[in-house]
C-alpha cells in the first residue's frame, strides 16, 4: 500500500459482513485516495468493541504514516461505530469528511422487530442489532463535529419480505428518512438495496466525488426530488 499522499480513507463494512464486501470500492477510491479497508466484529460483538478496534486501527496507521488528514466511509452498522469514533476528540480533528452509506442514523424498525419478536437467546447471539433500535441509538446521543463534512447516500430498493414494515421509501433495512441527518452537507438517493449499494459502481463514483469536493454529482437523486 502506497502511503505517499497525506490524506486516507477508512472504509468501514456493515453488520454480517466483512472488508471483502467493499474490495471493489477500494480499488475505485484508491486510484486518487489512500484506502484502508477495515475488519470489525460488526456480528456477534457489541458495537463498543468494535469502536475501540477500530479507534486502534486508525491511531495505528496514524503513528505509521505522516497524514494529515482522513475520511470514513461506513455502510450500516459500521456508519454507527464511525459516529461513535468521532467522539474521541484527536481523530476527529483529523477527520475532514464522512460518508454513511445506508446507516441507520435514527434506528431502523428492523431492529425494534427484531427485539420484539425474536426469543431472547437468539437476540443474545447478534449482539449489534440491539444497539440499533431506534431507542438505543438516540440514547447515544451522537453529534456531527462541525468542521466535517457529512455525506449521506440512502437506498430506495425495497425488499419485499420486509416492506410490511415500514411506512415510507426504504432499502429493505433501513428508512430513507433514519439515513438523513440534518447536519448532512449533501443527501442522495441511490436505486439499491441495501447490499447492493456499496457494490454499486456509481455509489462509488458518488463517494469518490464526494471526497474530492465535499459534494455529490449535482445530477444524482436529492431527498424530496
Amino acid at each position: 500500500m502506497n502511503y505517499s499522499k497525506n490524506s486516507a480513507v477508512f472504509i468501514v463494512h456493515g453488520f454480517r459482513s466483512d472488508s471483502s464486501s467493499v474490495s471493489q470500492m477500494a480499488r475505485i477510491l484508491g486510484t486518487e485516495h489512500v484506502v484502508i479497508p477495515v475488519d470489525l466484529e460488526l456480528t456477534f460483538g457489541d458495537l463498543e468493541n468494535s469502536v475501540t478496534q477500530l479507534k486502534s486501527i486508525v491511531f495505528n496507521t496514524l503513528d505509521q504514516y505522516p497524514l494529515q488528514r482522513i475520511s470514513f466511509v461506513g455502510h450500516s452498522t459500521g456508519g454507527i461505530a464511525i459516529r461513535m469514533l468521532l467522539k474521541d476528540r484527536q481523530i476527529a480533528d483529523k477527520t475532514y469528511a464522512c460518508v454513511f452509506v445506508a446507516v441507520p442514523n435514527q434506528g431502523t424498525v428492523l431492529a425494534d422487530a427484531h427485539q420484539t419478536v425474536v426469543p431472547k437467546l437468539f437476540r443474545s447471539i447478534h449482539k449489534p442489532i440491539a444497539q440499533l433500535t431506534r431507542c438505543f441509538i438516540q440514547s447515544l446521543d451522537l453529534e456531527c463535529p462541525l468542521h466535517v463534512a457529512f455525506g449521506g447516500i440512502a437506498g430506495l430498493k425495497n425488499w419485499q419480505s420486509t416492506s410490511g414494515l415500514f411506512s415510507g421509501p426504504n432499502d429493505g433495512v433501513v428508512a430513507v428518512s433514519s439515513v438523513y441527518l440534518e447536519d448532512m452537507t449533501d443527501f442522495i438517493q441511490m436505486p439499491c438495496d441495501h447490499i447492493t449499494i456499496m457494490k454499486d459502481f456509481a455509489t462509488t463514483k458518488a463517494i469518490l466525488h464526494f471526497m474530492n469536493t465535499l459534494s455529490f454529482p449535482s445530477n444524482l437523486q436529492r431527498l424530496g426530488t
